[in-house]
């Protein structure tokens, strides 16, 4: 069942996205090294998390990181416990009980990777507010490096998403919401003729990771690494009548 919704996403993700991919075979065929995967990507939209995870599911099956904010509908929450998401609040509640949730969060993902799990979640901690991806004085990554060193650390860098509907480039996104006007739009399109957005991603094991360096060495390699050649804002008309050319806006 698993494979078939990832198999039904792949392909509803493939009529509106134009996705290339690098470095994906190369991580596979690395069947030799069974130590678990900590995947760090960045966090350009909403609807990076589901492109990922149709990439990465059905041959590393990670466990998500994921904002129970965002998991509140039924059917976001029911697809979230199939992949085994480990759950926590907002980051920028700043109660008591948010901040122990969230400490138990990043606690779990680091038991997850010592019993050989692998995990998938974002340093920044939430979808990028500009073209760059800014992870600052956020120190979660950080924490679940240290409490499992023994995990791989593969870098994910995505491009093309700044300026999607999904991103806070045209306001505030809503993912069921938005998934929802996605699907209308695929129809009207006759499935086949909507207009793509190209979307890169660049899957990547470093050897030179500051492993053990501090939480600002650590950050700064990651917002370096996230963001060699910044986006464009870019929107993609959505019906095909309207043509297929981008249009590019500011970059902020």
């Amino acid at each position: 069942m698993k494979k078939l919704i990832t198999l039904t996403f792949v392909l509803l993700l493939r009529v509106r996205y134009r996705i290339t991919v690098n470095g994906l075979k190369e991580l596979k065929s690395r069947t030799q090294d069974d130590r678990p995967v900590l995947f760090l990507p960045n966090h350009q939209a909403l609807i990076d998390p589901v492109i990922i995870m149709s990439l990465l599911y059905n041959t590393f099956a990670p466990k998500p990181l994921v904002d129970e904010k965002q998991s509140e509908h039924p059917l976001i929450k029911h697809l979230m416990d199939m992949v085994n998401a480990i759950f926590i609040p907002d980051l920028n509640v700043s109660s008591r009980d948010a901040k122990e949730q969230v400490f138990a969060g990043i606690e779990e993902v680091a038991v997850s990777l010592k019993r050989g799990e692998n995990v998938l979640m974002y340093p920044a901690g939430r979808i990028s507010q500009g073209h760059q991806e800014v992870i600052g004085a956020n120190s979660e990554a950080v924490s679940v490096i240290y409490g499992a060193p023994e995990a791989r650390i593969v870098l994910i860098r995505i491009r093309g998403l700044w300026g999607s509907r999904f991103s806070r480039a045209r306001g505030i996104p809503s993912l069921l919401g938005d998934i929802w006007k996605l699907l209308f739009r695929v129809l009207a399109n006759g499935l086949l003729f909507m207009p793509r957005r190209p979307v890169h991603i660049e899957i990547i094991e470093p050897d030179d990771f500051p492993v053990g360096g501090d939480k600002k060495i650590m950050n700064r390699y990651l917002e370096n690494f996230y963001n060699t050649e910044p986006d464009r804002n870019t929107e993609i008309p959505p019906y095909w009548w309207q043509g297929y050319q981008p249009i590019h806006g500011q970059s902020s």
